[in-house]
């Protein structure tokens, strides 16, 4: 009894201990009104953010755990808030999905427009604003230093005037623990100090693929503000890609993000469009009150367009500003650092800056639209033309990340100055080999890696690369007359439903260092030619001996049957083998004096013999192992007539003219003995039995005597 109660002591205590290690707790609303624990049977917003706040339920939401991960699951639609959100503990509220596949509640798949792919990313569906005649601010985690995580939310109409002014910052949220927004639009929100976010305490913020738009702050920071100095200058970080943030306003200071302390911001990939800003202040500012030291603001693939103030950039105190890859066009002034022309660029953009790519226009001439608009991202941004000469391929060393669409600048050799990236037919050099199955041919899916493109409509469409023809680059560089092309497999789920490169050698194998060489040109949807020859891609293919391929055997040798014939090569094959070529069978082994054979485990193998080819890298045959021209093979058993298994292994060489054997993977060959014939062991066995009983049965009559 004690051993029974300590076990189930045991496993209590496990049991317990594993409940306060859940990885991640999910606790799903189920009602968009803003019930506060009067309706047991349904879990709302602010009962799910209480249950996690207190590690208790409450209402009709399960309790959330301490240390583990904490997520609200929102459906779509709007969600109205009486009060502001008070959040306590590390919390993720995610909106309702937007992924969109062929098993989600979306039904059909809708490919993505940027890749071509079966799932595409929805903006946000889920929307959290006042209750009507309500001014508050939506969500507040200014209490702790809790992390807050937004994904695939609306928050709009944040305006906390009913509270006291020195308490008006953030329109929509308020934080000192770190903020981070996933898919996020936050729009229409009011404030003294941070229209939309202000970042109180040590808190940082990463936003990604959100938009902040017509935020407003009647002090500073029309979309984000921060507090500066706590015991100290405060070190943050404040990291934007892929987002925009746009028509946020402030009346006395930066249209849309101000900056101070020990700050260290990072926005790449994104736009910056028709912020307004006080005269004296930048769209993004940055002023330094308490001597702050250690501070840098990087611009990188930026677009900067439309934005009223002082400048772009605004930066007192000697604090680090680096601009990169970026257009400024059509704002009131471009760069400043300590009120002086310095932010690689001057605040003309009389002289534009060509070691860090970045350039001033004078208008919007350049891109498809004056205004914002989506090209198939989650967030708007200005699309350059196609004509674009001052934009278009300019960063030639550099080229990293995505663009603000999320279509990859990763190994390409040029690419736009700017956040949006304009999509270009285009060849990207490739190579190719032969493969199993294929024999000495090669077929190369060329199209496979080019790049999609843009036509120059209006609302300009997403193509790809269907179609390409085979042409002479250079007089130098000429395709081989191996190179073809295979024509596209129309037939339903076909696996090749594109033109594939074809080179066919006529069985020669190409070196390490001579590829075949073959250069094509893309063809547009109309056949015409993109570019000229000059534009072609090269591809080089290697021609090479393809690895026999082998196959285990089995054979079944009766009792008291010496030989079995073993024809090894009956499921094996060398695909790129020509007609009468043999193969050679090498098993690994010791000989016997006299006789024409290897030496197995338990028997023997004879056959027509031949010289094993080298090993690699020596000039001597491969020690220890026996060749074989061809087949069929004898196996002789040492005994044939007890019951045994015999196993080993055996690899093939190929013979091509001209080229060394290429050997396979190794095989194994099993022989097993089969039952013994009834009608040929009676005789022995069953005299044998008759005696056994006849001597029990003496023994048993003597026994009782």
């Amino acid at each position: 009894m004690n051993v029974f109660r300590l076990i189930r002591g045991l496993c209590f205590a496990i049991v317990l201990t594993a409940s306060f290690n859940v990885v991640a707790v999910t606790i799903t609303v189920t009602t968009r009104a803003d019930q506060d624990g009067t309706d047991p049977e349904n879990c709302s917003l602010r009962e799910a953010v209480k249950a996690i706040n207190t590690s208790v339920a409450y209402g009709g939401c399960p309790a959330g755990l301490n240390r583990a991960e904490n997520r609200i699951q929102l459906k779509s639609g709007i969600y109205e808030l009486n009060k502001e959100l008070l959040i306590k503990q590390d919390t993720i509220i995610a909106g309702a999905n937007t992924y969109r596949t062929v098993d989600d509640k979306f039904g059909t798949a809708e490919p993505d427009p940027m890749t071509g792919s079966d799932t595409s990313r929805l903006r946000p569906l889920t929307t959290i604003r006042p209750a009507a005649g309500k001014n508050i601010r939506l969500i507040n985690a200014s209490s702790s230093s809790s992390g807050l995580e937004l994904v695939d939310l609306i928050l709009e109409g944040g305006n906390p005037s009913d509270t006291l002014a020195s308490n008006n910052y953030g329109g929509a949220i308020l934080s000192s623990g770190s903020v981070s927004l996933e898919n996020v639009r936050i729009g229409s929100s009011n404030a003294v100090r941070g229209g939309a976010i202000f970042l109180s305490g040590l808190a940082g913020l990463t936003i990604s693929d959100s938009t902040l738009s017509g935020n407003v702050a009647s002090q500073m920071g029309g979309a984000i503000d921060m507090s500066c100095y706590l015991d100290g200058n405060i070190s943050r970080t404040l990291n934007i890609n892929r987002s925009t943030l746009s028509g946020n306003s402030s009346g006395a200071g930066a249209g849309a993000i101000a900056m101070c302390g020990n700050v260290t911001v990072s926005i790449t990939a994104s736009t910056l469009s028709a912020n307004l800003s006080n005269a004296s202040a930048g769209t993004l500012h940055y002023a330094d009150s308490f001597g702050a030291t250690d501070a840098s603001i990087t611009l990188e693939f930026v677009t900067a367009a439309k934005n009223t103030g002082r400048a772009v950039v605004v930066s007192s105190g000697h604090k680090t500003v680096l601009v990169k890859n970026s257009v400024f066009a059509q704002n009131s002034a471009a760069c400043y650092v300590n009120a002086a022309a310095n932010c690689t660029v001057d605040d003309l953009g009389a002289d534009n800056d060509v070691a860090n790519k970045v350039i001033v226009l004078a208008d919007m001439t350049e891109f498809e639209s004056d205004g914002l608009a989506a090209y198939g991202g989650l967030t708007d941004g200005y699309l350059p033309l196609l004509t674009a000469s001052s934009i278009l391929d300019k960063v030639t060393d550099g080229c990293k990340g995505t663009d603000q669409r999320n279509l990859s600048r990763d190994n390409v050799a040029s690419c736009d100055i700017g956040a949006l990236e304009r999509l270009q037919l285009a060849a990207v050099d490739d190579e190719g080999k032969n493969q199993t199955g294929d024999g000495r041919i090669a077929f190369v899916d060329v199209l496979a890696n080019d790049s999609y493109g843009e036509d120059g409509s209006a609302t300009p469409v997403i193509t790809k690369p269907l179609n390409f023809q085979i042409v002479n680059r250079s007089g130098t560089e000429i395709s081989d007359s191996a190179c073809s092309i295979e024509p596209a497999d129309l037939a339903p789920d076909s696996e090749h439903p594109l033109p594939r490169l074809k080179v066919d050698t006529s069985r020669v194998v190409t070196s390490a260092t001579t590829p075949i060489k073959c250069y094509y040109q893309l063809l547009d949807g109309t056949a015409a030619p993109v570019g000229t020859v000059t534009d072609a891609a090269q591809v080089e293919v290697f021609i090479s001996n393809l690895k026999p391929i082998t196959h285990d055997d089995y054979y079944m040798r009766p009792v008291g049957v010496t030989t079995v014939q073993l024809d090894l090569l009956s499921n094996d094959k060398d695909e790129d083998a020509i007609a009468g070529e043999k193969l050679i069978i090498m098993i690994k082994g010791g000989t016997i004096s006299g006789r024409a054979g290897v030496k197995t485990p338990l028997g023997f193998v004879s056959g027509e013999l031949v010289t094993c080819p080298a090993a690699t890298g020596t000039g001597d045959p491969v020690e220890g192992s026996v060749c074989f021209k061809g087949g069929p093979l004898v196996y002789s058993a040492d005994n044939n007539l007890s019951p045994f298994t015999e196993e080993f292994d055996y690899s093939i060489y190929d013979q091509h003219a001209g080229e060394d054997p290429l050997e396979s993977a190794a095989a194994t060959v099993t022989i097993r003995t089969d039952a013994p014939d009834p009608e040929s062991s009676r005789g022995g066995s069953f005299d044998w039995m008759l005696l056994g009983l006849g001597v029990l049965a003496f023994l048993r009559r003597t026994r009782s005597v």
